[in-house]
């Protein structure tokens, strides 16, 4: 008799790692395989984290760990709403997860862009579909478009607070403010520096190879990190060295 399969509500966060193809494939004429293949590895295994944030606030709860899929370049984190000992916590948990993820990420130099989307899901040990897939998948490849995960409607409503983790856009969707998040967790102006560099470099690199489809993505970059500069920056502090300077490149 065939199993019958019933949807069930959940979170669903979907990354995509931005240019990863050309990542694995780049030429390694001088032998260097090996060193890629760990470099990819230890990348991906970035998913696997969950971060506890704001120790204070959860005083002792156990945080849920999302069920996790990665294939090739995507990563997928499942949390289902009805499981036991689900709360909201767990949520606001993963979106501070994913934006220490996002800037874990940049320090390979790799930028990615995603969707995390509430409904109708069904997973097992290696099977996932459903309408919340779907949307994700659909918002990831046609609203995504620049390195930012945008965070949908239904999610937001779900939160009780959410200032500090999600930045509206000017096309009106909201999406994880993973500079803010980052650089308050880890209290370190490392954190406004190596961003800084790696948008830089890349903004270079795609101007030489006069990729300029990339280049737009890395400016929407630019101007979300000098906008993080300027809110931080008062009359004790500018953070002016920290600013992308984008006509120098």
């Amino acid at each position: 008799m065939d199993a019958e399969i019933k949807y069930e509500k959940c979170y669903l966060s979907f990354v995509d790692i931005l240019g990863f193809t050309d990542y694995v494939t780049a030429d390694k004429s001088d032998g260097s395989y090996q060193n890629s293949a760990n470099q990819i590895f230890n990348l991906l295994n970035i998913h696997k984290r969950t971060f506890n944030w704001e120790s204070e606030l959860l005083n002792g709860t156990e945080i849920t760990i999302p069920k996790t899929f990665v294939i090739s370049d995507s990563i997928f984190r499942i949390l289902k709403e009805n499981q036991i000992n689900f709360q909201i916590l767990d949520l606001l948990s993963e979106l501070h997860t994913l934006c220490v993820l996002q800037y874990d990420m940049i320090k390979y130099d790799v930028l990615v862009r995603g969707a995390i989307t509430y409904g109708d899901l069904y997973y097992d040990d290696d099977k996932v579909f459903g309408p919340c897939l779907i949307e994700a998948l659909g918002l990831e490849k046609n609203r995504a478009k620049y390195p930012r995960i945008i965070v949908t409607n239904p999610v937001k409503n779900n939160l009780e607070f959410s200032e500090n983790v999600l930045k509206i856009d000017s096309d009106g969707s909201y999406y994880l403010d993973y500079l803010r998040v980052a650089f308050k967790i880890l209290d370190d102006e490392e954190v406004l520096s190596h961003h800084m560099s790696v948008i830089e470099k890349k903004i270079a690199q795609a101007r030489k190879a006069k990729n300029y489809s990339y280049i737009d993505k890395l400016i929407w970059l630019a101007d979300y990190h000098n906008d993080f500069i300027g809110e931080i920056s008062n009359k004790n502090k500018t953070f002016e060295e920290f600013y992308c300077k984008l006509d120098n490149i």
